[in-house]
């Protein structure tokens, strides 16, 4: 699978989560997110993602729809009370891509909506353009004067 996605360096230190109960999918996505430059962290379970997010605190997490003991949309409402206004950009991973979906997803608080299978180069321009309009957690917003 040839990929432009090298050629587009991410934001420095951009901490991204991925969170999917296959371990194919996760160490795949750890490695290539790695080798484009994002610090990455994985787990593969909800109640793992709860705690790497309380410590790791991402600017990014990739969720999986599709996960044990938990969604991935209660998991993102869990990881958005939680960490409020530190609570990184949410994106959802998913077998499942219609209509229905992508609204429960919006209503989830998820920036982005990706369909499975997962192609590189398109995840690599999400986490690109949340990362772009996101403030960073350990950024203070500032008011104008005036």
């Amino acid at each position: 699978m040839a990929s432009s996605a090298s050629t587009k360096p991410p934001a420095a230190s951009t901490r991204v989560l991925v969170v999917d109960d296959h371990g194919d999918v996760v160490n795949g996505l750890e490695r290539v997110l790695g080798l484009v430059g994002y610090d990455v962290r994985v787990a593969r379970n909800p109640l793992d993602a709860i705690e790497t997010a309380e410590m790791f605190r991402p600017q990014v997490a990739l969720l999986d729809i599709g996960l044990p003991m938990m969604d991935g949309y209660t998991l993102a409402r869990e990881l958005r009370a939680l960490l409020g206004d530190a609570a990184p950009a949410l994106i959802a991973l998913s077998g499942y891509d219609q209509a229905r979906d992508r609204r429960l997803s919006k209503e989830a608080g998820f920036a982005m909506h990706l369909a499975k299978p997962i192609d590189v180069d398109e995840l690599v321009e999400a986490l690109e353009r949340v990362t772009a309009t996101a403030v960073p957690s350990h950024s203070v917003p500032t008011t104008g004067a005036g």
